[in-house]
């Protein structure tokens, strides 16, 4: 069942098969490159700062380009991320493609006035934007983006899904 904690590999019933026989599922800690631009136009559209935001990029991802180097960053608990300043509407132009030949996407983003904040969690196939109810409902209600609202209680943890029997929790085991 399709629900705000549910996981896709729970959904796809295929947790307990080597991640090689998976159904490829969503991205994990990015958006990918056909959602951040329909994404972009919410958040731009709710803030009065739209020509500053500030993005972190996560720089555990891989190998990044030297002069990312001489950026500055900041710590949270456990990450490292390298900080950046754009326009909302230039976000995505900030998705970064390292030499492993993945793209990532900022891992966080919001603007100057602090009027929402958009989180791609390294470890989370969800991104989560945390904003005023109309941000929220204009991204629930827009057909064009997979969202669904969440409360704070709310786990997106890998045994979160507590009705699709969470993996490795509620999988029996194999024969």
């Amino acid at each position: 069942m399709f629900h705000p904690a549910a996981q896709f590999t729970d959904l796809a019933r295929e947790a307990h098969q080597p991640e090689a026989e998976r159904i490829p599922g969503p991205l994990l800690g990015t958006l990918d490159r056909i959602t951040l631009p329909f994404l972009l136009s919410h958040p731009a559209a709710n803030t009065a700062t739209p020509k500053l935001c500030w993005s972190a990029l996560w720089v555990g991802f891989g190998s990044a380009p030297d002069r990312w180097r001489a950026k500055p960053g900041f710590r949270l608990p456990g990450r490292e991320y390298w900080l950046f300043s754009s326009a909302v509407a230039d976000v995505a132009e900030l998705s970064s493609e390292f030499q492993t030949g993945l793209v990532h996407s900022p891992t966080i983003w919001w603007p100057h006035d602090g009027s929402w904040l958009v989180n791609s969690e390294i470890d989370y196939d969800s991104t989560i934007v945390g904003g005023t109810p109309s941000l929220i409902e204009a991204l629930v209600a827009d057909p064009e983006i997979e969202a669904l609202q969440v409360d704070r209680d709310v786990s997106l943890y890998a045994n979160g899904d507590t009705i699709n029997g969470s993996y490795p929790s509620g999988w029996p085991q194999r024969d």
